[in-house]
């Protein structure tokens, strides 16, 4: 404590750029948490009001989601209704910068933003698609995204997207299939960053009647939560499939892995992302706002993703070229494949 004072005193007295004491709180909290993974962090009220509007499916931004591939930073998901679909910004671009700044290996879009932008900031972005660079120019807005996207493609046969876990989400998927159960479904957790564990727990039960869920431990090793499916609500049983990429973390993992190891489910695509880490929210006072990795999850075979991630029963490459679910989509198109055939050998 004795260096921690000494160094905050030479910084605040001789420095150049002379930070106030709140300054150098506020950063001395950001370096202790930066040390400790890359999940927990301190947030202003502000922030954390925000948060709690993206937990709803509400955010402000540019209505993207951009993923890394290699090198490349590319265009995974564009949101209806946002300023990037209204820039006819298509999947599988390629971001060359932003603002005029080039993107680091690594380098996250809201850092390039910013953090979280408020409405009207102006972005420029520098694409490249199909062998040629081009600019687009647009302004962040208040974006509502469905978590839940539901697509009965053959009578029967349904796609489900999850792009996040929100508060309704389950709730979603219980009001669409009451008194009309599937008789397959493609559930798409590609893109999927995770959102709240109550909610993945709450779509793990409409397809699980009994058994473990998730475990949640301290790092103790102590159990200090336990799911188990309790048979409220689920759907009857019909083939499943569930699309996993190199994005789908956390509650998606938790979801996916839980349908794995029950058998629930077959699992198409890419190996995920590896977060099995929980993050709770603590008041600090003054406004402000700590969240802190208190736990890791386990799914219902014991294992927890963290650092490794869900290996897929069918590991396919994800091809950015193709729109999502379309004939051109490989991780997509061995999923409907094998419903189909599950259906032809269940006589569904």
């Amino acid at each position: 404590m004795e260096i921690f004072a000494r160094a905050q005193e030479l910084i605040r007295d001789q420095a150049y750029s002379a930070p106030t004491r709140g300054e150098l709180t506020y950063a001395a909290i950001q370096g202790m948490l930066h040390s400790l993974d890359p999940y927990s962090a301190i947030f202003t009220k502000a922030e954390y009001r925000q948060l709690e509007q993206e937990s709803m499916g509400r955010y402000v931004g540019l209505g993207l989601q951009m993923v890394r591939r290699g090198e490349d930073h590319l265009i995974a998901r564009v949101y209806a209704g946002g300023p990037a679909k209204q820039a006819g910004i298509k999947r599988g671009d390629r971001i060359l910068a932003i603002n005029g700044k080039t993107l680091a290996p690594g380098m996250k879009l809201s850092t390039l933003l910013g953090g979280r932008p408020k409405v009207g900031k102006r972005v420029q972005l520098l694409l490249w698609r199909e062998n040629k660079k081009f600019t687009v120019k647009l302004k962040t807005a208040e974006v509502s995204y469905p978590s839940t996207q539901i697509e009965e493609r053959r009578p029967g046969l349904f796609i489900v997207s999850l792009s996040d876990f929100i508060k309704n989400s389950a709730q979603e998927l219980r009001e669409r299939f009451q008194g009309q159960p599937p008789q397959g479904m493609i559930l798409d957790l590609r893109d999927n960053p995770g959102g709240l564990l109550f909610s993945a727990i709450e779509v793990a039960e409409l397809f699980l009647r009994a058994g473990k869920i998730v475990e949640v431990k301290n790092r103790q090793g102590e159990v200090i939560e336990s799911y188990q499916a309790r048979g409220f609500s689920t759907l009857p049983p019909f083939p499943l499939a569930v699309l996993l990429n190199r994005e789908t973390a956390s509650s998606a993992e938790l979801l996916a892995g839980s349908l794995k190891d029950q058998g629930r489910a077959k699992l198409f695509g890419e190996k995920s992302y590896g977060k099995g880490s929980v993050q709770q929210f603590f008041p600090l006072g003054g406004d402000f706002y700590l969240k802190l990795t208190i736990a890791h999850y386990f799914t219902a075979g014991g294992a927890s993703p963290q650092g490794i991630g869900i290996e897929p029963d069918q590991v396919i490459a994800e091809d950015f070229t193709a729109p999502l679910q379309s004939k051109g989509d490989p991780i997509f198109q061995a999923a409907w494949s094998w419903l189909l055939q599950q259906r032809v050998t269940t006589g569904l």
